[in-house]
Parts: C-alpha cells; sequence; structure tokens
C-alpha cells in the first residue's frame, strides 16, 4: 500500500533539513578529524590531517578523503608501500568509521606523503 504524503510536509522536511546541515556538518568535522587522528596515532604516523575534495569520475562526482602524512619522510619505496598498507588497513578494519565516511559520501580513502603523490585504499 502507497501511502501519499503532502507537498507541504516535504517542503518543511527540506527547509528544515537544509537550515539544520551547516550545523550538523560543522559538529561533525571536528569529530571526523578526533576519530581519524585516535585510529592513526596508534601507528606513530606522522598524521598532519585530512582535506575532502569531489572531483567528477566517469560523469559522477566522487568524493575522495585525503590523509595528510606530509612529515613522514619515507625515502625507500618497500617503507612507503609497507606504511600504506598499515593505515589503509587501520582505516578499512574500523567499521564505524567506515560506515560514517559512507553516510558522509566518502568515495575512496586517499594516503599523501607529499604534494605530488596520494595513494588509494582499496
Amino acid at each position: 500500500m502507497m501511502t501519499r504524503v503532502s507537498t507541504g510536509y516535504w517542503l518543511t522536511f527540506l527547509a528544515a533539513t537544509l537550515l539544520l546541515s551547516p550545523i550538523t556538518v560543522a559538529g561533525t568535522s571536528d569529530s571526523l578529524e578526533e576519530r581519524l587522528a585516535t585510529t592513526l596515532k596508534q601507528l606513530h604516523a606522522s598524521y598532519e590531517g585530512y582535506e575532502q575534495a569531489t572531483v567528477p569520475e566517469d560523469g559522477h562526482p566522487k568524493t575522495y578523503l585525503l590523509l595528510d602524512f606530509e612529515g613522514d619522510n619515507l625515502s625507500r619505496r618497500e617503507q612507503r608501500q609497507e606504511r600504506i598498507h598499515h593505515i589503509c588497513s587501520r582505516i578499512l578494519t574500523n567499521r564505524d568509521l567506515v560506515e560514517d565516511l559512507s553516510r558522509r559520501g566518502v568515495h575512496m580513502v586517499s594516503v599523501a606523503f607529499d604534494r605530488q603523490h596520494q595513494y588509494d585504499c582499496l
């Protein structure tokens, strides 16, 4: 059985959602920063923060969360690969964090040690 909802209800709901969104986003972004820092702190990595970017990919916007480890100067490729694996594993095995990122519309988490290179967690 389908129920019809009045247009007034949807307009009220939409207006309330739009008005409350900036408040919710501002509060949750601080929480995300804290959760990421807590999760990554256990790796003894030089986590500096994150940036969120949305880019068009195959005609659809894709949101990336780029984790910044610029102070982590890894000279050997093997060291870098091992560090990426540990960071990505730590993020992706944290179910609550992954669900939170999904709710925020994040499609991919990436790790960066410098401005030229970023590595996607799969």
